[in-house]
C-alpha cells in the first residue's frame, strides 16, 4: 500500500513538472513561419490597416529599391499584391491617416545616394497609390508621427548618402489640402531617432545621430504652438533604437547607439516629470532591431544586429512592473531592418530584413505570445 501510494505521488509530481513545462514554454512565446513575401526587401514600411491587413511597401534588396506593396492577411496568411507605389522608396516613413488610407513619404533612391521628397497615398479600397505634394527638404531615416489633429509630423532625417547630413527641419501634412508646411525646427538635427506622440498629444523625439556622434538629447513637439522644447538627456546614447509608449503612459527607449555604450541600455521617459529613469538592460545588445507592445502590456523586441553587427534570431520581452527583460522564443531566422507589426489577434508579424551583408529576406514569421 505503501509502495502504491509513492508511486502515486510519484506520478503526480511527474504530472505537476509537466504541467510546470508546458505553462513555461507557452509563457516564452514562439515564432513560427508563415508564407513569404513575393519579393524579398529590407528597409520596407509596415502599417496595420484598419481592416486589420498589414500594408509593406517598397524597401530595397540585392537588385535596388523594391517598387511593390503587398498586404498580409492574418486570417489566411496570405501575402497578395496590390496597386504599385510610383516611387521605388527605401528607409521611407508611413503614417495611417484617419480615414483609413496611409501616407508614404520621402526615402532614398538606390544605394540611398539620394534622398526623396516625394509622398503618396494608398487607398485600401481601391488598392491604388495616388501623388501628393512634395516635401520641402527631401529626407530618409527620419519619422513620421500621426497627431491628434489628423495631420502628420515629420521631423529630422538624412539628407545624404550614408546619412553624412542630417537636418533639423520639420514640416506638417495636411491630409484634407494634401500639402505640406513648414512647422518648428528640431533643436537638433538628427537621423535614425524615434517619434512617440504621448497621451497628452505632444511628441517625443529622442536619440538618433548626427554625422557624427550618436545622440542623448530629446525634445518635444507641441502641435499648438507649432515648436519644440529640450527635455533632460537620456542616459545612454540611442541610434537605430526601439521607442514604445507604455501603458502606464511612459515612454520606454531601448538599445541602439555604439561604443562605448553596450547597445543593451534601457530608459523610462516620465512625461509627468519630463525626466528619464534607467531600467533594466536588455539581456543582448543590439541595434537595426524592432518592437511593439504586446496586448499585455509587455514589450517584445527581436533580431538586429549586436556589437559586432552580426545579425540575431533572439528575441526577449520587457515587463513594466519588475522592469526587467527575459527570454522568450528564438525568431526562425536571423535579421536586421525588418518590420514588427502587431496584429488584432495579438501575434506579432515579422518581415523582410537582411543579413546585413548580402542577403534580403523574402520570409515572414509570427510570433505567438
Amino acid at each position: 500500500m505503501r509502495q502504491l501510494r509513492n508511486i502515486t505521488a510519484s506520478l503526480g509530481l511527474l504530472a505537476m513538472s509537466l504541467v510546470f513545462s508546458v505553462a513555461s514554454a507557452q509563457a516564452q512565446g514562439t515564432w513560427k513561419k508563415t508564407n513569404n513575401m513575393s519579393a524579398a526587401r529590407s528597409g520596407q514600411t509596415a502599417t496595420l490597416l484598419k481592416n486589420g491587413r498589414v500594408l509593406v511597401a517598397g524597401g530595397e534588396n540585392s537588385i535596388g529599391n523594391v517598387k511593390t506593396a503587398e498586404l498580409y492577411n492574418p486570417s489566411t496568411g496570405i501575402w497578395a499584391s496590390t496597386g504599385l507605389p510610383n516611387v521605388a522608396r527605401a528607409s521611407a516613413a508611413a503614417a495611417l491617416l484617419s480615414d483609413g488610407t496611409v501616407l508614404v513619404a520621402g526615402g532614398c533612391n538606390t544605394d540611398c545616394i539620394g534622398a526623396l521628397g516625394s509622398s503618396e497615398i494608398y487607398s485600401p479600397s481601391i488598392g491604388k497609390w495616388t501623388l501628393k505634394g512634395f516635401m520641402a527638404t527631401p529626407r530618409f531615416s527620419f519619422s513620421a508621427t500621426l497627431l491628434t489633429n489628423g495631420n502628420v509630423l515629420v521631423a529630422g532625417g538624412c539628407t545624404a548618402t550614408n546619412c553624412t547630413i542630417v537636418t533639423n527641419r520639420a514640416e506638417i501634412y495636411n491630409p484634407t489640402t494634401g500639402k505640406w508646411t513648414a512647422t518648428g525646427s528640431l533643436k537638433f538635427a538628427r537621423g535614425n531617432h524615434t517619434a512617440t506622440r504621448l497621451s497628452n498629444g505632444t511628441v517625443l523625439v529622442a536619440g538618433g545621430a548626427n554625422a557624427t556622434n550618436d545622440l542623448r538629447s530629446a525634445e518635444l513637439y507641441n502641435p499648438t504652438a507649432g515648436t519644440w522644447s529640450t527635455v533632460s538627456n537620456m542616459t545612454n546614447t540611442h541610434s537605430g533604437h526601439v521607442a514604445v509608449l507604455l501603458k502606464t503612459g511612459k515612454v520606454l527607449v531601448a538599445g541602439g547607439g555604439g561604443p562605448p555604450d553596450s547597445l543593451a541600455g534601457a530608459e523610462l521617459y516620465n512625461p509627468s516629470t519630463k525626466a528619464w529613469t534607467v531600467t533594466g538592460s536588455l539581456k543582448t545588445g543590439r541595434d537595426d532591431f524592432a518592437g511593439v507592445l504586446l496586448q499585455s502590456g509587455k514589450v517584445l523586441v527581436a533580431g538586429g544586429a549586436n556589437l559586432a553587427g552580426a545579425p540575431l534570431a533572439s528575441a526577449e520581452l520587457y515587463d513594466p512592473t519588475a522592469g526587467t527583460w527575459s527570454s522568450t522564443g528564438t525568431m526562425t531566422l536571423a535579421r536586421i531592418e525588418f518590420t514588427l507589426t502587431l496584429l488584432p489577434n495579438g501575434q506579432a508579424l515579422a518581415a523582410g530584413g537582411t543579413n546585413g551583408v548580402n542577403a534580403f529576406y523574402s520570409a515572414a514569421e509570427l510570433y505567438s505570445p
